[in-house]
């Protein structure tokens, strides 16, 4: 596999941070608007007749955004901002009694936000019983480290009616993206039914498609260009790349790693209206940062035990989940032997931490606990098919019927032992070289590796620019650099030579009869120990309106800083991010 993180931040020398794959999402703390501990309050007021046309039937599938006032309150403080977009929001939902709603804080007031938000999801949760299936889900994507929203329940009132209990989902946007990625300046797909990652040819124009009025690969960012000539790319590489060559040629373009991960709750959850069964309920974001194109999760709502299909998702294979028609990012990776071993390990391992009945069951108990007044009070929740309090304290550990034929329980018991009698045999071992490698940034260089618990060895070839090559063993023991003992990370620590310039490496895993190597080729690490204080102080690698130059420009910046005791000429140093053009930007002379 090859690696594609190409940004380079320095040349001569002077830094690089490279890596293959980033396996770990960094995950915003949940702040003060989701609050985990307690039922904060909602109070909209809206003009009654624009409340009155909103709710027309007619008016159902209008996303017009109504003028209105907004209150959050709890026990601690409690915020007003008096002019806010209201709006109804989902899908089928909007035919649903129990509505659910979107909060714009910067329809009518320019660059307005809410600790941070620009707008609020307020899901009605009307299909589901407990209330609770959404936000279990998402609290297990973000503990299996998968790209996820933050929840929480709010009680809902609208012009002084108590509307019912909601869960708060966070909204995917600029701001979600560069807390999750590093960068929010690259193209995000909101992706609807029929978003299959079919190939329909080389015009990136093709796939702006919009069978029943709105695109079913949405443009949410960076609308005004309305380039998708690297959705295009990507969904070409993915259907058109022989199988021999996709593992290289696909990491270079798509986080095959962290989509394993998602992949793997997606079909635990029974989330038949994802991707991978229903081509549904997902996002593409095009991370500039890495150059590749990373899978978000979205919808979790008819999951565990919610079936509209009549189909047993409970026990249904897990290899073999998708729908029988074109789902090329499940069903190809599948047929190769190192990424089926990888989703193996990713099913297993979602099994023994966040996805078994222990966990869930605790975690749902404790929560139900704490919405229990809401939803008891919440007369909605009984109008569209006649849930009752009862129906609701019993929603753990029993089935309501109809949509609901398993409780949370019975899904989850079934699900993990199926599940468990179904994985293969892990065969074919696997390497994941993480994006958090150690730059090197002293004479000890950390290496660091994802091999699973089936590898019997996993070995660094190292190629110096001076010297010898060297074969470097690395162990999950939890004492060289690794994470901790027996988890499937895999580390060693070298000794770099001050008279390298720089170093390829690949990582090769193995268990007596097959073997996996990544980076498909070498992968060039340059040295920033230069032995003499000279160091990258600060670096904004996205400047979109942080700091302005002299000329009110908002360029991307680093500030170099002299910690040694005499100065130094940079008249040979040069700043590139691409590989192939090692010389491009020149330091300036001073």
């Amino acid at each position: 596999k090859n690696c594609n993180m190409k940004k380079i931040l320095g040349t001569c020398g002077l830094l690089l941070l490279c890596a293959a794959a980033k396996t770990q999402t960094f995950h915003p703390e949940w702040g003060d608007v989701f609050l985990q501990d307690e039922i904060p309050t909602v109070h909209i007021t809206i003009d009654p007749d624009s409340l009155a046309e909103m709710l027309l039937d007619e008016n159902l599938f209008s996303d017009y955004e109504y003028p209105a006032s907004f209150v959050y309150q709890t026990s601690f403080y409690s915020d007003t901002i008096d002019l806010i977009g209201f709006r109804l929001r989902g899908n089928t939902s909007r035919l649903a009694a129990k509505k659910s709603f979107k909060v714009s804080f910067n329809t009518f007031v320019d660059q307005q936000k809410y600790k941070g938000l620009k707008k609020m999801n307020l899901n009605g949760e009307h299909n589901d019983v407990s209330i609770l299936r959404s936000r279990l889900n998402w609290e297990s994507a973000r503990t299996f480290d998968v790209p996820a929203s933050r929840t929480n329940h709010v009680r809902l009132y609208v012009n002084g009616e108590y509307r019912g209990l909601y869960l708060n989902v966070e909204q995917i946007d600029n701001r979600y993206l560069n807390e999750r990625f590093a960068a929010s300046t690259g193209n995000l797909y909101k992706c609807f039914y029929g978003s299959n990652l079919a190939y329909l040819g080389e015009d990136p124009d093709i796939y702006k498609l919009a069978p029943w009025g709105n695109r079913i690969y949405e443009l949410k960012t960076n609308t005004e260009d309305d380039d998708y000539s690297g959705l295009a790319h990507f969904i070409d590489v993915l259907n058109n790349t022989p199988l021999q060559d996709l593992p290289c040629e696909l990491e270079e373009v798509f986080n095959v790693h962290d989509y394993l991960k998602a992949a793997a709750l997606e079909i635990l959850w029974g989330h038949w209206d994802g991707y991978i069964y229903n081509n549904n309920n997902y996002y593409l974001y095009d991370n500039p940062d890495d150059g590749r194109f990373h899978f978000i999760p979205y919808d979790l709502d008819n999951t565990l035990g919610i079936d509209w299909l009549g189909l047993d998702w409970s026990e249904r294979n897990i290899y073999d989940w998708d729908n029988n028609e074109p789902r090329p990012l499940f069903s190809r990776l599948m047929l190769i032997e190192e990424y089926r071993s990888e989703f193996t390990w990713q099913v297993n391992e979602a099994i023994e931490t966040v996805f078994n009945p222990d966990v869930i069951l605790e975690r749902a108990e404790i929560l139900q606990v704490l919405i229990e007044d809401a939803a008891l009070e919440d007369d909605y929740k009984e109008l569209d098919y006649g849930f009752t309090d009862t129906d609701f304290q019993n929603a753990l550990y029993e089935a309501f019927g109809a949509h609901v034929g398993m409780s949370i329980s019975e899904y989850v018991e079934i699900r993990t032992n199926s599940a468990l009698d179904q994985l293969e045999t892990l065969l074919e071992p696997f390497v994941v070289i993480p994006f958090d490698n150690a730059p090197w940034t002293s004479g000890e260089v950390d290496l660091l590796a994802f091999a699973g618990t089936s590898a019997s060895f996993v070995q660094a070839t190292i190629n110096p620019s001076s010297g010898s090559s060297m074969i470097v063993d690395m162990f999950d023991d939890g004492l060289h650099q690794d994470l901790a003992a027996n988890d499937g990370w895999f580390g060693a620590q070298i000794q770099a030579e001050t008279s390298w310039d720089s170093f390829t490496y690949q990582i090769m895993a193995g268990n007596g009869q097959e073997t996996d190597t990544a980076p498909c080729e070498p992968q060039l690490v340059w040295s920033s120990w230069l032995g003499n204080g000279l160091v990258i102080n600060e670096v904004m690698p996205s400047n979109t309106s942080n700091i302005a130059d002299e000329f009110g420009e908002y360029d991307d910046w680093i500030e170099l800083f002299n910690a040694g005791s005499t100065s130094q000429d940079l008249s040979n140093y040069y700043l590139t991010n691409k590989l192939e053009e090692a010389n491009k930007w020149r330091l300036p002379l001073i």
